[in-house]
């Protein structure tokens, strides 16, 4: 079975002076290596590229002079580098086709092909492609889904203002001298446990009001709507 090197060189001899464009080759070389009997089944422009490099530097190819314009695929867009035309050398005439099957060896003798393939072996294992510079790359692990937080309802916190407990001792006031002036009895003012029962009684009521009205509607009452269910009572 032929080599990328092998096909090249007969390509090249069937040309002649006129040259082949390395684009050429590829699509070729991509569309009918089952019928040409290809080693390497695959392969990217770039290599094909850099094989044609190693035999320049070796000699064995050289540019006709011989340019076109390049297009971008499927496009009229002209590209900077035009396609440019290689022709086999003398010095590639005379070197059989055994030679051919792997320019490198002819361009690297010093390593075998297992040497080569050791030194350009990538970390992962794979013998084909460019010698990574860097380690390679570890992915990071997930991060675990946010759990949100139970929501917690915060009890209601709910006390008289001082407003509220003025116009309690006022009105209790208020109601003991009246009693007096009924009875005809003599005013005393009230003591400190008559004004804590009245501050209880009254807690109690606003804490019954407000917890119906939030379980009701979701919120505490404003101080407005409190006082009109207040007096409502």
């Amino acid at each position: 079975m032929p080599t990328t090197g092998q096909f090249i060189r007969a390509r090249l001899i069937e040309a002649g002076d006129k040259g082949v464009v390395i684009a050429d080759l590829h699509k070729e070389r991509k569309a009918n290596w089952r019928e040409l009997g290809l080693v390497y089944k695959t392969g990217t422009y770039h290599s094909l590229s850099r094989l044609f490099y190693f035999l320049q530097q070796l000699g064995w190819v050289e540019a006709t002079g011989e340019t076109e314009e390049a297009f971008a695929k499927g496009t009229t867009s002209v590209l900077l580098a035009p396609r440019t035309y290689y022709r086999i050398t003398d010095d590639g005439l005379a070197h059989p086709e055994e030679d051919w099957m792997d320019p490198l060896s002819a361009k690297y003798p010093e390593f075998t092909g297992s040497e080569r393939a050791s030194k350009y072996r990538l970390p992962t294992g794979k013998p084909r492609g460019r010698p990574r510079l860097a380690p390679p790359v570890v992915k990071k692990l997930p991060k675990p889904p946010k759990v949100r937080k139970p929501k917690v309802t915060k009890p209601l916190k709910i006390t008289l203002t001082q407003e509220e407990k003025d116009r309690l001792v006022n009105e209790g006031i208020s109601t003991l001298r009246d009693i007096a002036k009924r009875t005809g009895r003599r005013y005393r003012a009230p003591t400190q446990e008559e004004i804590y029962e009245w501050f209880s009684e009254e807690l109690k009521i606003k804490t019954r009001i407000v917890k119906e009205f939030a379980a009701e509607h979701g919120r505490e009452p404003t101080k407005e709507e409190y006082e009109d269910i207040r007096w409502r009572e």
